[in-house]
């Protein structure tokens, strides 16, 4: 695991005129080359930052494979892609629907966090070849 992601991860998130975006729901997905891939969801704090801890992703992927076996097979060693993307709020809202029927206390969880959001019209994709290997990230967003 120490190959694919430093222990920790920080992503600082900026506009073209190098503000601050706080409270962006953000999605980290790393692509998996059998079944599902994996989501890793996350918030900006006051200062835009989100740290992406490795013990976290791979709490992440050890509970999907043991919630959905059928649908998830790969390891963290095995992901070579990570995107990182903001929806807008109407797509948020849209994940709920899903989640209700797996997760309803994280789903119930989830619409409270969208409310508080700032995600608005924001759309946003970019995509990460994995190993990575820096530990701190700006990501500057239109």
């Amino acid at each position: 695991m120490n190959d694919v992601l430093p222990k920790n991860v920080e992503f600082l998130f900026i506009n073209k005129r190098h503000q601050i975006q706080s409270d962006l729901i953000v999605f980290f997905i790393l692509k998996a080359p059998r079944k599902n891939d994996y989501y890793i969801r996350s918030k900006t704090d006051k200062d835009g930052r989100i740290n992406l801890e490795r013990g976290m992703i791979s709490y992440q992927i050890s509970r999907n494979m043991k919630d959905f076996p059928m649908d998830c097979s790969s390891t963290l060693e095995e992901c070579t892609i990570m995107e990182i993307r903001i929806e807008t709020k109407e797509e948020l809202g849209n994940k709920i629907i899903s989640m209700e029927n797996y997760y309803p206390e994280e789903a119930s969880l989830f619409k409270n966090e969208i409310n508080a959001c700032r995600n608005n019209q924001m759309n946003f994709l970019f995509r990460y070849t994995l190993p990575i290997r820096n530990s701190k990230f700006i990501i500057e967003l239109e």
